[in-house]
C-alpha cells in the first residue's frame, strides 16, 4: 500500500503553540519500524498544481497564501502562522491526498498521512467533504 506523506515539509510554530506538528514525523517513523512495514510503500507527496488548487480556492486567496498576504482574519481561522513553509507543506499534503486517490483509484487502498489542520469543527466536515470530493474528481482524471 502507498503512504503518502508531506512531514519533510516542517514550519516554524512560536513557543508553545498547541497544534502538535511533530506527530507526522513520528507517524511516519512508526510505520517504517512497524512489523510488516516493508509491506508499506512511503512516498513523498507531490506538490498540489495551480489548477488543482482553483479548485478550492480563487486566485486572489492563492495569491496571498502564497506570499504572506493573508489578511489577520485569514490567519486567525487558520490557525497556525503564515510562512513560506507552511504554504509549501500545505501544497504537498493536498498534493498527497490527490496522489492517494490516484493510487487507490489504482491499487484498491492507499492512505495521505497528512492532515488535521482544521480547527473549527463546523468547518472541518464541509472542508473535508470537499477536498475528498477534489481529489476523487481529480482523481478520476
Amino acid at each position: 500500500m502507498r503512504a503518502f506523506f508531506s512531514d519533510q515539509h516542517a514550519f516554524p510554530l512560536p513557543d508553545r503553540h498547541p497544534f502538535p506538528s511533530g506527530k507526522y514525523p513520528r507517524l511516519r517513523a512508526a510505520l517504517e519500524a512497524a512489523p510488516h512495514g516493508d509491506r508499506l510503500e512511503l512516498v513523498p507527496a507531490p506538490p498540489a498544481g495551480p489548477s488543482e488548487l482553483a479548485l478550492a480556492h480563487d486566485e486572489a486567496y492563492l495569491e496571498r497564501a502564497s506570499t504572506s498576504g493573508l489578511t489577520a482574519e485569514e490567519e486567525r481561522r487558520l490557525g497556525l502562522p503564515w510562512s513560506r513553509a507552511l504554504y509549501d507543506r500545505a501544497v504537498h499534503a493536498v498534493g498527497g491526498t490527490i496522489a492517494a486517490c490516484r493510487a487507490a483509484l489504482e491499487d484498491g487502498v492507499a492512505v495521505n498521512l497528512a492532515g488535521g489542520y482544521a480547527r473549527d469543527i463546523s468547518d472541518v466536515v464541509n472542508i473535508n467533504l470537499a477536498t475528498i470530493g477534489i481529489a476523487l474528481d481529480l482523481a478520476k482524471r
